[in-house]
């Protein structure tokens, strides 16, 4: 039997008067202790003690029981049918020591510690994002969906059935917990609408930076009227009819044009007299809803825009790198169809700022979060509905 001890879980037993449940996975081979409280994904595996002798009944409950050493070396019991069992091999883990230890050098992961990345959307491509962001060392994420994981989602995204009927982000929670068990998820168990508007934007309000990947164009220009009003740098992600291509276009309040500038000959939506503008009534070619597509080709998508994310967060941007802002839109094409000549083709494009744009033609508005209100925006003469009269 191999024991392995996530070593925050012996820094916090270093406290503890008494015994205490412990929690993590466990099979015929090994078993993994992550975590004093219960949490998704995890089991009871043992029970963690200063000292063996702290215990004022017999060790029969359970399997397994962790102890913790005088010198401060962790030393283990393992119980099985109330009998003991040797020849136990422990070891203990660390984040940047042992889970990151083959991504450091690569990436200096703990530049990643205390930034924060936000998803609005946590399909498909969020969830294959951010598992490889947490593989790469981001600790700290907001998710944002409120939709359940369905069984026919689990062929495309990156957890499987255990996470059926689950909210979304919920499920990317529990996925994530077993990459990094430091990890920091707040969930917002809703849709970015009209009357979820100052919800959303107080959550995000705090994210150095936010992927939006939702269901459709008219959702995706939704969340960058929150981020460009926050100030807050936003990758867009999707993908194209049956994940046969995508695009990634990056949006940087200051520096690039945004995503309305983009869709501008797309999008039309109307005004709304409490500031945000009401997507729901755009149509036509802005509301394309995102297609199923095959998960290696949905893979391709996500894996390329968060290596543009993991360049943007490292500060390593710039012509000749994953990610150069004077080019931030990306297209992938991963089959030969439309602009593509052939699969496995990536091309960068200048993105022109519209400088009658009725979000990004005037500055981001900068306030803190218990301050946020939606902005009075009906009469900005710069509004598409206002041009002609």
């Amino acid at each position: 039997m191999n024991v392995y001890i996530y070593d925050k879980v012996l820094e916090e037993l270093e406290h503890q008067v008494g015994a205490v449940p412990l929690f993590g996975v466990h099979h015929d081979q090994s078993m993994v202790v992550l975590s004093r409280t219960a949490a998704a994904n995890l089991v009871q595996v043992g029970i963690g003690v200063q000292d063996v002798r702290a215990l004022a009944e017999p060790l029969t409950r359970g399997e397994r029981v962790v102890v913790r050493s005088v010198k401060g070396a962790p030393e283990v019991v393992v119980l099985a049918d109330g009998k003991l069992v040797e020849g136990c091999k422990v070891e203990v883990f660390g984040l940047h020591r042992d889970i990151l230890a083959r991504a450091n050098g690569i990436v200096e992961c703990r530049e990643f510690d205390g930034l924060c990345v936000g998803f609005l959307g946590t399909g498909s491509v969020a969830t294959l994002m951010a598992r490889a962001l947490v593989q790469a060392g981001v600790t700290k994420l907001v998710a944002v969906d409120d939709g359940r994981v369905s069984v026919p989602n689990v062929s495309r995204y990156a957890f499987g059935l255990e996470a059926v009927g689950l909210p979304k982000v919920e499920a990317l929670r529990n996925m994530l917990m077993m990459v990094n068990p430091s990890v920091d998820v707040t969930m917002v168990n809703a849709r970015l609408t009209l009357e979820t508007f100052v919800e959303v934007q107080t959550a995000l309000a705090g994210c150095d930076l936010v992927i939006i990947a939702t269901d459709s164009v008219r959702s995706n220009l939704m969340g960058q009227e929150v981020t460009w009003r926050l100030g807050i740098p936003t990758e867009v992600v999707g993908a194209y009819e049956r994940a046969s291509g995508g695009e990634v276009m990056w949006c940087i309040p200051g520096r690039t044009a945004c995503l309305h500038c983009l869709r501008a000959a797309l999008a039309q939506p109307e005004s709304s007299a409490a500031g945000p503008f009401d997507y729901t009534s755009a149509s036509g070619p802005a509301d394309l809803k995102a297609e199923p597509g095959l998960s290696v080709d949905v893979g391709l998508i996500a894996l390329a825009a968060t290596k543009q994310a993991i360049a943007f967060l490292a500060g390593r941007t710039g012509p000749g790198t994953a990610l150069d802002l004077g080019m931030p839109l990306m297209l992938i094409g991963n089959e030969a169809t439309w602009v593509f000549e052939g699969p496995f083709q990536f091309s960068r494009v200048r993105v022109l700022k519209d400088p009658d744009c009725w979000v990004c033609g005037k500055p981001p508005v900068q306030v803190a979060p218990n301050e946020l209100e939606i902005l009075d925006t009906a009469d900005d003469p710069r509004h598409p509905s206002r041009k002609g009269g």
